[in-house]
């Protein structure tokens, strides 16, 4: 214990030391009654404060690299600041339990470090900083507290806060580079910033803010690892890049939108992502978002109209409230396996392309709508769509996963199915010659329309729940229509209850006709299925009703791509021993 004590007392003596102002040989002291009206702080000078010290009426002139440090409990407290330079450096530091007590206007550059219970406050309420730098350090327990404040530094900001800071609106609208580091908590009204420099936030405290709105940037760097509470979170049309990185286990929450008017921006979210609104890009924005946390909007996300790519990686969970729109951009979209997305409307493609959809996780939305000439589109997951599916002419949507479909689907491009595909409910309408499917696995649909349009290549076997009363065009293996990948001599095989009503059409290569109710229909010709007065031509290789011998696949063991192509066939090779290989080069 003898021994503890001597360190003990030696740290206390430390810490104390630290947080005291040295008011030694060659300091300036100054205290209650050096007070006056005016006074001038000589330039490469160190004053220490004791007491109260307060220049009233004409103010306080900085010459430059002026020292001031508030001791213990001191108060310092100057009505204006006159006949200094935005060039002259004021280094203060208010120590512990002491006040800082400035002017409206500061036209010098400031370097202020607030210690614990000390406090820097406004003599009248709001602050402008006119210096040329701006510097603040807010050590825990310290405040800095302020109305509204504006800081007009041409050159560097930097704000280090692991204590408290209060302030109304915030506008920082001429800096070279920004820095702020939040460890502590900050609470503001609202915030503009408006510097064409660098700006770099770092938050690892609680930071609040109403509306934050940036003008200008050439760089902006976000970073959150604890919690973040906006209202309207704004780019406005001067941010050349916007970099967001959410940690994991931190959140960003904003009670109204995320509004991207400019900027290349990059998202990367491990943590959650709440907005009580819209995520809106426009005029040139884009966006890259990865995700591996949680992102939630009550509104719409809309990708904008910049006609330039954006980027949406999911491995984690997104919920959009209304719509997800890239109507008049381009959208790379990725859902990964074991992510979740899901919107209560549309997804929505326009016309500019190609733009891709790759879904290996969960998908849900209302409807599916594409004006896009070229979307690819693949599943290898769970997808649903509630409503309709609209795409067009040269689309192609790859189904390796599981779909289900409640309503009608409006084809005009191509869908692969080597998945499982339901429609159950609803109807798939090809609608143009371009119109086609290629099934190699299982598919259940109510109905479908296709009149003179379009191929249904079956290699698998489709499932109607009504009768396809349509005019077809069936074929199958071994047929004229057998796509080029393909090189099945197996069997398609068609099914629905009832009869056709008498239409037209085809059906050729190698199919299988079967009723689902036997106990009302003689499937073992085609009367039994298209109706006595059928005008369909039948190819030689079709065969009505039960086939032992005809071989159907439903067991696909290849996906395509989401551009139609088909995975290259990989060749297992034999491992080359490393001393062979040099054999075999020098030979």
């Amino acid at each position: 214990m003898k021994n503890i004590l001597p360190i003990i007392f030696i740290l206390l003596t430390v810490s104390i030391s630290r947080a005291q102002c040295d008011c030694g040989t060659g300091v300036v002291s100054l205290n209650a009654s050096d007070s006056a009206s005016s006074y001038t702080f000589l330039a490469n000078t160190t004053y220490c404060i004791t007491g109260n010290f307060t220049i009233q009426w004409t103010g306080s002139t900085f010459q430059d690299n002026v020292t001031l440090c508030l001791a213990n409990g001191a108060t310092f407290k100057t009505s204006q600041i006159i006949n200094t330079s935005a060039n002259a450096h004021v280094t203060i530091k208010v120590g512990q339990n002491a006040t800082l007590i400035v002017p409206t206007i500061v036209p010098a550059s400031f370097d202020v470090t607030i210690e614990n219970g000390g406090t820097m406050q406004p003599l009248y309420s709001g602050l402008t900083i006119n210096g040329t730098d701006f510097a603040l350090t807010v050590e825990n327990g310290g405040t800095f507290d302020h109305n509204g404040v504006t800081i007009n530094s041409t050159g560097s900001i930097d704000i280090l806060n692991s204590g408290t800071i209060d302030a109304n609106n915030i506008y920082l609208p001429n800096y070279n580079s920004l820095s702020i580091v939040n460890n502590g908590n900050i609470n503001l009204s609202n915030v503009t910033l408006n510097g064409s420099g660098t700006i770099d936030i770092t938050n690892n405290g609680s930071f609040t803010t109403g509306n934050f709105t940036v003008k200008n940037a050439s760089t902006f760097n976000f970073i959150n690892t604890s919690v973040i509470n906006t209202s309207l979170f704004t780019l406005k049309t001067g941010v050349t890049t916007f970099n967001m990185t959410n940690n994991t286990d931190s959140k960003w929450l904003l009670s109204s939108h995320i509004h991207l008017d400019s900027a290349s921006s990059t998202f990367l979210n491990n943590g959650e992502i709440a907005i009580s609104g819209e995520i809106q890009l426009d005029n040139g924005a884009t966006l890259n978002m990865t995700n591996s946390g949680e992102v939630t909007t009550t509104g719409n996300f809309n990708w904008g109209e910049s006609g330039l790519s954006n980027y949406l990686y999911n491995m984690g969970v997104i919920d959009v409230g209304g719509q997800m729109s890239s109507e008049d951009c381009l959208l790379e979209f990725i859902n990964y396996s074991g992510a979740t997305l899901t919107m209560n409307n549309h997804l929505t493609y326009g016309t500019n392309g190609p733009n891709k959809f790759e879904n290996y996780g969960t998908f849900h939305a209302d409807g599916l709508y594409s004006n896009d000439p070229t979307l690819h589109m693949k599943n290898e997951g769970d997808m649903t769509l509630e409503s309709n599916y609209s795409d067009t002419s040269e689309s192609i949507f790859s189904n390796c996963g599981t779909l289900n479909m409640e309503n009608w689907f409006d084809l005009n491009g191509k869908i692969i199915n080597t998945g499982t595909y339901n429609v159950p409910n609803g109807s798939i309408g090809f609608s143009l010659t371009t119109s086609s499917i290629e099934n190699y696995s299982e598919m259940l649909i109510s109905n479908i329309v296709m009149g003179s349009n379009g191929i249904f290549y079956n290699e698998g076997e489709v499932t109607f729940s009504n009768a396809p009363n349509t005019s077809i065009r069936f074929s199958g293996p071994e047929s004229t229509y057998q796509p080029a990948h393909s090189t099945s001599t197996a069997y398609g095989r068609f099914m629905w209850p009832g009869s056709q009503s008498n239409q037209s059409g085809f059906a050729v290569g190698n199919l299988n006709f079967v009723t689902t109710t036997p106990a009302t229909v003689d499937d073992t010709s085609y009367p039994g299925m298209f109706g006595q007065w059928t005008s369909v031509t039948f190819g030689s290789d079709v065969v009505f009703g039960s086939c032992p011998s005809c071989v159907v696949v439903t067991d696909y063991d290849q996906c395509a791509n989401a551009d139609g192509t088909w995975p290259e066939t990989i060749i297992n090779c034999i491992p080359v021993n490393r001393h062979i290989r040099s054999f075999l080069k020098g030979s």
